[in-house]
């Protein structure tokens, strides 16, 4: 059970590093185009230079064609006014054409830094937590306390500095 937790920990920090590096070059050069993706039906996601937008739009009567897959504009503004980043508006806009039909919009925008601090929540986890094995394994090879770092050799029952009591697994002899 402790290997398969370990490797869901690996799976989800690799998962997260592979979020938290193209959300650092998005950041970097989002501001020369905005992707959007629209699903073809009433909804779509737009990488910007802020960050990511999703919006939600409902026309009435609805829209007889639609568009899907990645398109490419030029880069805008968002449709809402943003707080350290993050916006969130939901209103009835009015559009000016033929028919005379309204759209009911929400759109939810994410800034690109606060994508990066919470991909890189688990890499951040799975260094330590490396670290930790890494010394934990010299001290072991060098008859090391793992608690303190305190040599062993002399007293391989005890540590005398804070008390730890070696595991036999633990101990390795050279």
């Amino acid at each position: 059970m402790k290997r398969f937790r370990r490797w869901v920990f690996n799976g989800l920090a690799v998962l997260s590093l592979l979020l938290c590096i193209p959300s650092a070059i998005l950041w970097r050069f989002g501001h020369l185009n905005e992707l959007r993706y629209e699903s073809g039906k009433n909804w779509w996601i737009s990488i910007t230079a802020n960050g990511v937008e999703y919006v939600h739009e409902v026309l009435s009567p609805p829209n007889l064609f639609s568009i899907s897959g990645w398109s490419v504009y030029a880069p805008g503004g968002s449709l809402a006014t943003t707080h350290l980043g993050f916006a969130f508006i939901s209103t009835t806009i009015p559009i000016f054409d033929i028919q005379a039909r309204q759209a009911q919009i929400t759109a939810v925008d994410v800034p690109w830094y606060a994508i990066m601090i919470g991909a890189s929540v688990w890499p951040s986890f799975w260094l330590i937590e490396f670290r930790r094995r890494q010394r934990d394994r010299q001290h072991h090879r060098k008859d090391l306390c793992v608690r303190c770092g305190y040599d062993l050799r002399a007293t391989p029952d005890r540590c005398p500095e804070c008390g730890t009591i070696p595991s036999k697994k633990n101990i390795i002899s050279n």
